[in-house]
């Protein structure tokens, strides 16, 4: 027949067998159409066609019997190791890869409250999926309690973005679960099966995973098992955890790989929090192990999306027409994808890595990072100029501690241009195209050049600088005269522009004069220049103060400024994990104050040069009062944490200098 010529040329295409089962049992051989079911079953788990078939012929189609029953997991709770608020009964997962290439995982995870006052945070459960590519199917949600009564959550599909219209292009969703409150007992109950019904790769497949194996609560009983045919199971790591899996096989050859861990300590708390990936235990799987491997598919992967077509070479024409300077065109470029693309939030989740075309983004005008990204390399690839796609882990995540290569450790895209050793963000609306906003600086990045890629770490030019003037000269009326112009570059630049951009309302001028001179009023209209995209960023105002002020509030500070970071940034305690200081702006000032004779004493000239940072201060005498110049660098990079209390012993010494 023509179905089982359409098979034998494609044989694993399950739209033919079905309707060759159909066939079958319309015909009568109901031994024949179970066969065909149960193998459609076998390369696609989830098909309802199928399950319905062999459901009307009397079989059970699934197996629940990998999910533990109320009973044993109160038996699991009566022999564990209590701990407050809550902790972990059971954290069960299992990955199958499918013959189809498909996935499908199964979890069950379990949790005993002992303190219900203090457990909100286990009131709400988010699970991601992609409703074009993906089935999730939630079997248990529910809180079991001793009495054998049961509670369930209220379940909901929140649309991942706020704008409606936009979830017609990005389609990953939330299935929330939500309890309305515990008891001390509860046994907490979250089981579903998540199946990948369509591969959307037409490069090939990715199989590629991360799983956190550690909790912030005690988890008593962790079990995971990677499972599929020999040639589908991807290359796979433990980081920070030690364990061999046990291997078996069935008769069919899907090789099993299971690890089950009893007692997992929580992850310890540290404030901030040490980089997720340094500091808890976890799993990682690819099916393309090499960086250069996995940036030579993705190169291929993304092809498409970045070729410049006729209306991306258009426009890239048009936005560098009548300029001949390199620099000026790549700023013309970077200027267009920036601010008149609209940025739409999303993950770099695992079933969204491939961006949107480069036409599709100019037609409707919005893009995440990774379609920012490629819509910039396109513009630039147009009028000659080199540029590559880079994914991204920003640094605020830190650095990772698995060897193998995967997609799931980015977080964010952006661009980079070989020729020019330029690191440009299409989300960075208003900032200036050098130097890269600060999560881009010191960060893990991969650079999609082919095979030869290498995992690296972007350079840290700076976060730019803040610099300042202050000026305090007499009036004749008993009060002060001062003076504040500002020149940014970088991130402070960002942050003046976002305060004061588009406005010249006296009451914002007018606050932050107070902030640093407290009692200060503003005279005379601000001079300003704020201009998106370029730096640095100038403003200067003037007012006027009572000396009785000045000397109220403590005298003129070494520093009158606002210090954008300080050792609240170093809580104190004691530190388990490692701590990540991110690039932060420089910080330069100078301060005149002529109100007569020079004060007696004036403070020591003060340079302070650690590991962590550098300090700078110096205070001459002039003839009718001093001048202070001083200046601020904070190192960024890793600290270890044996290290932290160092750090903070840093800043709580510049704190006081700049106090004086």
């Amino acid at each position: 027949s023509y179905l089982e010529k359409g098979l034998e040329r494609s044989p694993t295409n399950v739209d033919l067998m079905m309707e060759l089962a159909s066939i079958e049992h319309s015909g009568g051989d109901e031994a024949g159409a179970a066969e065909i079911a149960r193998q459609v079953l076998e390369i696609r788990p989830q098909n309802r066609r199928a399950q319905r078939l062999l459901e009307l012929l009397g079989e059970r189609t699934e197996d629940f019997d990998w999910m533990r029953t109320p009973e044993e997991l109160w038996r699991i709770a009566d022999n564990a190791q209590p701990a407050t608020p809550a902790f972990m009964l059971l954290d069960h997962r299992e990955i199958e890869f499918l013959p189809s290439r498909l996935t499908e995982e199964r979890v069950q995870q379990a949790f005993l409250i002992t303190a219900a006052d203090r457990a909100d945070d286990l009131l709400s459960h988010h699970i991601p999926f992609v409703a074009e590519t993906e089935r999730l199917r939630v079997l248990k949600a529910r809180i079991i309690r001793r009495d054998g009564s049961e509670v369930g959550a209220r379940q909901g599909n929140t649309p991942r973005l706020s704008e409606p219209e936009f979830n017609l292009y990005y389609d990953t969703r939330l299935r929330v679960l939500r309890f309305s409150e515990f008891a001390d007992g509860d046994i907490v109950e979250i089981s579903y099966i998540l199946t990948e019904t369509e591969e959307s790769n037409e490069t090939g497949p990715y199989k590629g995973g991360l799983i956190q194996l550690g909790r912030a609560v005690p988890v008593t009983g962790v079990e995971l098992e990677l499972a599929g045919p020999a040639e589908l199971l991807p290359t796979w790591e433990l980081v920070h955890l030690e364990g061999e899996p046990e291997r078996s096989e069935d008769a069919d050859g899907v090789v099993h790989l299971k690890w089950r861990w009893q007692d997992l300590p929580p992850v310890p708390p540290d404030v901030p929090p040490a980089p997720p990936l340094l500091a808890t235990p976890y799993l990682v799987f690819s099916n393309h192990p090499e960086w250069g491997d996995l940036a030579d598919w993705y190169a291929r992967h993304v092809a498409p999306r970045i070729r410049a077509s006729e209306q991306v070479v258009n426009t890239a024409r048009r936005l560098t027409e009548g300029s001949e300077d390199r620099l000026d065109q790549i700023f013309r470029l970077y200027r267009f994808v920036t601010n008149d693309i609209e940025y739409v939030g999303l993950e770099f989740g695992e079933h969204r890595f491939r961006p949107f075309s480069a036409d599709w983004v100019l037609h409707h005008r919005i893009g995440d990072c990774k379609d920012k990204s490629a819509l910039l390399v396109a513009l630039l690839e147009a009028v000659g100029i080199p540029a590559r796609m880079v994914m991204i882990r920003t640094a605020d995540l830190g650095p990772i501690a698995n060897d193998i290569a995967l997609l799931e450790v980015f977080n964010h895209a952006i661009a980079y241009l070989p020729e020019d050793d330029l690191w440009l963000d299409g989300t960075a609306s208003g900032h200036a195209m050098n130097p890269p906003p600060p999560p881009d600086q010191n960060a893990v990045v991969l650079v999609i050049e082919g095979k030869q890629s290498r995992l690296a770490t972007s350079p840290a030019p700076g976060a730019g600088v803040a610099r300042s003037r202050f000026s305090l000269t007499p009036e004749n009326d008993g009060r002060v005269r001062v003076v504040i112009r500002s020149e940014d570059t970088g991130e402070p630049a960002d942050r003046r522009r976002a305060r004061f951009h588009g406005s010249r309302d006296p009451q914002r001028f007018a606050r932050w004069l107070q902030e640093q001179f407290p009692g200060a009023q503003l005279v005379g209209e601000p001079k300003l220049q704020l201009v998106p995209g370029r730096d640095p960023t100038i403003v200067e105002i003037e007012g006027t103060v009572a000396r009785s002020a000045l000397q109220s509030g403590g005298g003129i500070k070494t520093y009158p400024g606002l210090l954008a970071w300080g050792a609240n940034m170093v809580p104190g305690g004691e530190r388990h994990g490692p701590l990540m200081v991110t690039v932060r702006p420089d910080l330069e000032w100078t301060l005149e104050v002529e109100l007569g004779r020079p004060p007696k004493d004036l403070p020591e000239a003060v340079t302070m040069s650690t590991d962590f940072g550098e300090l700078r201060v110096e205070a001459k005498a002039e003839k009718s009062g001093y001048r202070v110049q001083g200046s601020l660098r904070l190192v960024p990079g890793l600290v270890d944490a044996s290290e932290v209390a160092m750090l903070r012993e840093f800043l709580v010494a510049v704190e006081r200098h700049l106090d004086r």
